[in-house]
């Protein structure tokens, strides 16, 4: 089962202590298609998931090197594929351009380093 190590179901756990805090979120990825005149066109498609909408701690984005104001994206990870920096997410009534993912707590989420969509 995805999210679970040994026995344990993280998705879960993690859902479990996020309650009351999620909120609902959309990921918005592109993929490349060819069009009808054999152009390469972008194709948007998008998808619901839940997270949380946080900061970094300074010695974190330091060490990895982010903008001063990358935020900080808990994202529950059950049922959602992975995010890639070609993505974008709304949460908290704005759009955020991912500039890093990585997997958070026994892959039951994803940590994602934001900046403001332009």
């Amino acid at each position: 089962m995805s999210g679970e190590l040994l026995g344990i179901d993280f998705a879960s756990l993690m859902k479990s202590v996020f309650t009351g805090q999620l909120e609902v979120a959309t990921i918005e990825r592109t993929s490349q298609t060819i069009d009808a005149h054999g152009q390469t066109v972008n194709a948007w498609s998008a998808s619901g998931c839940e997270g949380v909408l946080t900061q970094w701690d300074d010695r974190v984005r330091a060490a990895r090197g982010y903008d001063e104001r990358a935020v900080k994206i808990m994202l529950l990870s059950h049922g959602v594929t992975r995010p890639t920096t070609q993505d974008k997410i709304t949460i908290h009534g704005a759009a955020w351009r991912i500039v890093d993912v990585r997997s958070g707590a026994g892959a039951a989420t994803y940590e994602i380093a934001a900046l403001l969509a332009s």
